[in-house]
């Protein structure tokens, strides 16, 4: 029984070149495509944490006690840490320390100044003059901020979805997002796009996050 080498060999050849091929039409596939969209709206929020000098009432190992004019209100022996005094895990054992219950005056967090705008100019909060124990004027702690645009498909008749929020850094957001101007979106596919950097879908998880972390630091 004789094999054909010579119409074997072929489909070695041709293999190589479909596989050549599949792999470009991938690659055109993922290439994004410019398309132009309409900046509709724009929304800002930012949060500045106010920290006021006040009697905080705390307690702390006696090592690490902070503040100032503490006055001390009890002290108890407590667990601390614990030790595997065998090395199985199953000999731990208790070591001891000074808790300190005690009042000191410190900067806490009591508040933020929140401003909010649908424009392209999103302005820090002021401070105010108010003060606190001793006459200390408040000072200011973190900054948080949300920086939302909404943008709309010019052309229907293109790929990508009609229309998007994004969240951006505050460089884009003053200059390449400006409401009502034409910009161009990198379109991936009917659903996604390719963002460049400082960019990102918006969720109202951006800006749920940052109120959480305001309130957190408050409830402390």
């Amino acid at each position: 029984m004789s094999i054909n080498t010579k119409n074997s060999s072929k489909g070695w050849y041709i293999f190589p070149i479909i596989l050549l091929l599949i792999s470009s039409i991938i690659v055109i596939r993922t290439i994004p495509e410019k398309i132009e969209y309409s900046v509709e709206e724009v929304y800002w929020l930012r949060l500045l944490e106010i920290k006021k000098y006040v009697w905080v009432e705390i307690s702390d190992w006696e090592d690490e006690l902070k503040g100032e004019s503490r006055i001390i209100l009890k002290k108890n022996r407590e667990v601390r840490v614990y030790e595997d005094s065998d090395l199985s895990g199953k000999g731990l054992k208790e070591i001891y320390g000074n808790k300190i219950y005690y009042k000191a005056k410190m900067y806490k967090t009591v508040g933020f100044k929140k401003l909010t705008g649908i424009d392209n100019y999103p302005i820090v909060p002021e401070l105010g003059n108010e003060v606190g124990e001793d006459g200390k004027k408040d000072i200011a702690g973190e900054r948080f901020e949300v920086l939302k645009v909404k943008i709309k498909k010019v052309d229907n008749t293109k790929n990508g979805k009609d229309f998007e929020y994004i969240s951006t850094s505050e460089k884009l957001f003053k200059e390449k997002y400006l409401i009502n101007k034409i910009v161009q979106m990198k379109v991936i596919d009917s659903e996604n796009f390719k963002f460049d950097k400082d960019e990102w879908k918006y969720s109202e998880e951006d800006l749920k996050g940052e109120l959480d972390i305001a309130l957190a630091k408050i409830i402390k």
